[in-house]
């Protein structure tokens, strides 16, 4: 808000925040002043214009012919749905109430105007026809970004502003650099869309560097050079438009709440395979095969819940070990599987009852017990365990998983046993892998089970 009207000077106040109203005032003078600006700083503007309204004090008393004119235009901030431009003398009303906005940034995007007042709806009017939106109100909501895109056969992105950060609302799955990116501005009652025509500009200020970034529309994280942003493309555009928002005050704070996972599981499976380095003479391609690992024999203990060896130590030792191991593993699984399904009822001693009774806390989150206090007890043996809330005694539900723990399962063991059990026709296999030839661990569970128990081979390391 600048002017000189032969001898004249604005004078205005505005507040950083932009709640506030500022109201230029007008000063004429028959002798040559200078120009006042209006800064977003009421420190900065106090000390501009103290000095220039004592002066003009001092001129009126001087009898200098100073007077103060009619305000030239109030800048208080729009809140109606209606797009309002840039404040000035000339322009106090909306420009455009037709809730037709996306078109009017679409056809921008097309024509690119960059004319100073490419504001005005006036410039892409002539052009209506050319964006198809059959079937699609205005305004238009965001679950009909698709059809508008499919309608014109373009690429749309949509952002949303809220607390100083812009994160992706909509985004195109396929990479295109011709896409239409647009900025929703929305709130209770209305909403409006604005053409974004430099990313790189509108979240500059993320950092103090100021030279051009380029922008993932998903995450959206910054890269300095493209090379670097399209190979980060390769892993983003897999997965959905991401927005990182921080937990509130008071609820910043993380603890453990698996209180399941204390529980100790009622069985273990300790197994090891043996084997023989049997020399083979192979040619295939380029790659010469001199000698194979072959299976001799195995051994694998079960210890119960109380820490002991359930029956004696398998040991086996001969032809097809994998194949012979797994046919007796999967029978010891449906025994376990059926002792883990039954519930052997709670049995309590006169002690037991006194210490249900004398409990203060939870054995399980600690806090104090009040009427919601159970008796939890060992599914297995029937023996009283401790005093529990009922939430959290519902939490300690019994396992599904019998662990079958190898030593070196991942670079060893796994390849032995992953040759059998892609044989098995019955039962489905979750890995959760390292490399492709490399498992953390696999479980082993029969289609269709009742009971779901399932077999999780891990590694001892």
């Amino acid at each position: 808000m600048l002017g000189i009207q032969e001898t004249s000077s604005q004078i205005g106040k505005s507040s950083g925040s932009g709640s506030g109203s500022g109201v230029p005032l007008q000063v004429r003078s028959q002798m040559r002043v200078g120009v006042i600006c209006v800064i977003n700083d009421d420190v900065a503007f106090d000390d501009f214009a103290s000095p220039a309204c004592n002066e003009a004090m001092n001129a009126a008393e001087l009898q200098s012919e100073w007077k103060i004119a009619t305000p030239v235009w109030d800048e208080a901030p729009s809140t109606s749905s209606g797009y309002r431009g840039p404040a000035s003398p000339e322009r106090s009303q909306h420009f455009n109430e037709d809730q037709k906005c996306l078109v009017w940034c679409l056809i921008a995007h097309k024509l690119n105007n960059l004319a100073h007042n490419s504001y005005r709806v006036s410039h892409y009017t002539p052009h209506e026809q050319e964006i198809k939106i059959e079937g699609v109100e205005c305004p238009v909501p965001l679950n009909k970004i698709p059809i508008v895109e499919r309608l014109n056969n373009l690429r749309i992105n949509v952002f949303d502003y809220e607390e100083n950060e812009v994160f992706p609302l909509y985004v195109f799955k396929r990479v295109d650099e011709d896409c239409v990116n647009l900025l929703l501005i929305a709130n209770e009652e209305t909403q409006h869309y604005c053409l974004i025509r430099n990313m790189s500009r509108l979240l500059g200020d993320l950092t103090k560097h100021k030279s051009k970034h380029h922008y993932c529309y998903r995450c959206p994280h910054r890269f300095a050079k493209d090379e670097i942003l399209k190979e980060h493309l390769q892993y983003c555009n897999d997965h959905s438009p991401q927005h990182i928002k921080m937990p509130a005050k008071g609820e910043n704070f993380i603890k453990f709440q698996n209180v399941h996972y204390q529980h100790p599981l009622p069985y273990v499976i300790n197994a090891d395979f043996e084997s023989l380095i049997v020399k083979k003479l192979h040619t295939s391609g380029n790659t010469e095969i001199i000698a194979r690992h072959a299976a001799c024999g195995y051994a694998y203990v079960i210890i119960g819940p109380d820490g002991r060896s359930v029956k004696p130590i398998s040991v086996y030792r001969g032809k097809n070990a994998v194949q012979h191991f797994m046919e007796n593993i999967l029978k010891e699984k449906e025994e376990l599987a059926a002792k883990l399904t039954s519930i052997v009822p709670i049995h309590m001693t006169p002690q037991d009852e006194l210490d249900f009774r004398s409990a203060t806390h939870c054995s399980i989150c600690k806090k104090a017990l009040k009427g919601d206090r159970v008796r939890d007890h060992d599914h297995q043996t029937g023996r009283y365990r401790a005093a529990l809330h009922s939430s959290c005694n519902l939490k300690l539900r019994l396992s599904k998983k019998i662990p079958v723990v190898f030593h070196n399962l991942k670079n060893y063991d796994g390849h032995l046993i992953m040759q059998e059990i892609v044989k098995l026709k019955d039962y489905e296999i979750s890995v959760v892998p390292t490399t492709m030839e490399k498992y953390v661990t696999f479980s082993l569970s029969k289609r269709y089970h009742k009971f779901k128990v399932s077999l999780n081979f891990v590694d001892s390391f």
